[in-house]
């Protein structure tokens, strides 16, 4: 990073057949390039006038890892806050003893990874001079992702990796400030919104559960503002006005069509107020609107997306299957 070089003399430019590399006994692949540059003995390496700081990462979004999307045989690069830090221990590999240091590594929507640091670049982390810390932003490139025993893990192909804690990089600068929240993220108010809302539904639980059996009539008859709950039957739901919505996948807030609806990329763009700006990423959720009654009359209850998914057994993403696509553009 930060050095160009000037190559001359290079034989040739062709279809990259890469040499697998052993590692633990699983085979990986150090690029997922499909051409190479080969060098002949009197090809000359030097430096150029030109300076880049840009890393090139390739960062992997951490719910593919979870998911099992990505193909393990290819090295990637993480980048995460480092939680649940342990101590530096001796292991015995194969017929020799390594230095290991595990931890976990989250992104800032929560999703957790596993981290397995084996070899010399355990030992420099528990280093006093490059002590990992909980809280440090650590980028790991060249990472191996391995399925053990069901669970994802990510780990360095030991001297291949490269395992960085606080970059001087601006991936990783931006990944703290959101982590750490400032006047543009709006991560500190997702954080205290999540756990306003776990007070907040325990204690509705608590209080509709001290609320009066009524039916229908008398609900319609109930002063407004008291609290009573219904048993009755669901005949219909009402779609003429939707059954569906679409939240911004940080905050699940809803959102609404930029007054730009597309970019010179042709992408759909989204204004989210609680993120005060313009979102990318949405997911629909349910907003059922259900006909009900019992033997003394009929009404209609809004059903939200939580409420609703516990109901249908599915998300409004899957009942969609496939039409997404098609109802985020606008009808023209």
């Amino acid at each position: 990073m930060g050095s160009i070089i000037n190559i001359s003399n290079v034989s040739d430019i062709k279809p990259y057949k890469p040499e697998w590399r052993v590692e633990v006994k699983v085979l990986h692949k150090t690029t997922s390039h499909v051409y190479k540059m080969v060098f002949r003995n009197e090809t000359t390496i030097t430096d150029s006038s030109l300076h880049c700081d840009n890393m090139f990462l390739d960062l992997y979004d951490f719910e593919n890892m979870l998911n099992g999307s990505h193909d393990t045989r290819f090295l990637i690069d993480v980048m995460g806050e480092v939680l649940d830090l342990g101590v530096l221990k001796n292991v015995q590999n194969a017929r020799t003893e390594v230095n290991k240091v595990e931890f976990t590594l989250r992104d800032i929507k929560d999703n957790r990874i596993h981290c397995c640091i084996m070899g010399r670049s355990a030992h420099i982390l528990a280093d006093d001079a490059h002590k990992l810390n909980n809280g440090d932003i650590c980028l790991i490139r060249f990472a191996k992702l391995q399925n053990l025993d069901g669970k994802i893990q990510v780990s360095n192909a030991f001297d291949c990796s490269l395992v960085l804690i606080n970059p001087s990089i601006e991936e990783a600068r931006a990944l703290n400030r959101r982590f750490n929240g400032d006047e543009n993220s709006g991560v500190k108010k997702i954080i205290h919104q999540a756990a306003s809302d776990k007070i907040e539904i325990q204690n509705k639980r608590h209080k509709w559960s001290q609320s009066p059996f009524n039916t229908i009539h008398e609900m319609i008859r109930t002063a407004k503002g008291e609290h009573c709950r219904v048993i009755c039957t669901i005949y219909a739901i009402d779609t003429m006005s939707g059954w569906y919505y679409f939240s911004c996948v940080v905050c699940n807030n809803k959102v609404s069509k930029s007054r730009i609806a597309f970019d010179e990329l042709d992408v759909q763009k989204w204004w989210c107020e609680f993120c005060e700006g313009s979102v990318l990423k949405v997911s629909p959720r349910f907003n059922l609107n259900l006909l009900v009654q019992d033997l003394t009359g009929e009404s209609k209850f809004s059903l939200l997306d939580y409420e609703a998914t516990y109901i249908v057994k599915s998300s409004a993403a899957k009942v969609l299957n496939g039409c997404l696509d098609e109802v985020l553009r606008p009808l023209f």
